[in-house]
């Protein structure tokens, strides 16, 4: 029979006080004193693992409730400045992150508590950027065509989208050599968010867009099957030669014939 887990033995000890409190409770409302009066106590039970108990036992139902939460205000903020599908693409990515980073948790041996549901709902705030940034620059993209929009927004936004995702794992890096348990969680998942965002962001969103993303329905045209403008410039006979070159030796403007 495997060990139980530190949160199961947090979430006993929850289950423990309750059983304490109630039993406490019980004999304080019948207690009389020496000359037969009832006396009323009052008092609580304690122990510091009763505290990590009450939040392990509802941290699974708390942490889905947040994260569905910001997942909702996260679709509606990004339905005020972005078309529909790329709004939805952008609160997928997120959704798929947040997932993977539940995995990230088990090859690090990490536990479901308060550090990694904050983490996670951090998670969500940052990950959103790379592909709502990219979305943007497409849906701005000067071009009717699908890889032509794609291919702007690479040039345009990818820069600074890979400069950004850089920068932020600098800027963290320091929280690798840190002790505290706090600070090492904190920077799994930052990382793990930063490659998972940069990576939505740069190949994932540029795929899915280059195949089905919103185009002017009204305006949609292949680059191939555009129309090309030939512009030939105009024949001279001999004739019209001679006398241009005529007169461009005489000193004259060239003439129209």
């Amino acid at each position: 029979i495997p060990p139980p887990s530190r949160a199961q033995v947090m979430v006993e000890c929850y289950r423990l006080w309750e059983e304490m409190q109630g039993v406490f409770d019980r004999v304080a409302s019948e207690s009389v004193s020496e000359d037969g009066t009832s006396v009323q106590l009052s008092g609580y039970v304690y122990h510091v693992r009763f505290e990590f108990g009450k939040f392990d036992d509802v941290i699974l139902r708390v942490g889905l409730t947040n994260l569905g939460v910001v997942v909702v205000v996260v679709a509606l903020c990004t339905l005020c400045f972005l078309p529909f599908f790329i709004s939805l693409l952008s609160v997928f990515t997120v959704v798929c992150i947040d997932l993977q980073l539940l995995s990230v948790m088990s090859l690090a041996g990490l536990n479901f508590n308060c550090i990694s549901c904050i983490s996670l709902l951090i998670a969500l705030g940052l990950a959103i950027d790379y592909s709502v940034h990219f979305g943007h620059a497409f849906n701005n993209a000067p071009f009717l065509d699908r890889e032509a929009k794609v291919t702007y927004a690479l040039t345009t936004m990818g820069s600074s989208i890979l400069n950004a995702g850089g920068s932020t794992l600098l800027g963290t890096l320091f929280l690798a050599a840190s002790d505290s348990v706090v600070f090492r969680t904190f920077f799994i998942f930052m990382w793990g968010t930063i490659f998972l965002g940069l990576f939505s962001g740069l190949a994932f969103a540029p795929v899915v867009l280059s195949i089905v993303g919103p185009v002017d329905a009204g305006k949609v045209r292949s680059s191939k099957a555009a129309p090309k403008v030939a512009v030939s410039a105009p024949t001279l006979t001999p004739k019209r030669r001679m006398s241009h070159c005529s007169n461009l030796s005489a000193g004259g403007g060239p003439q129209m014939h």
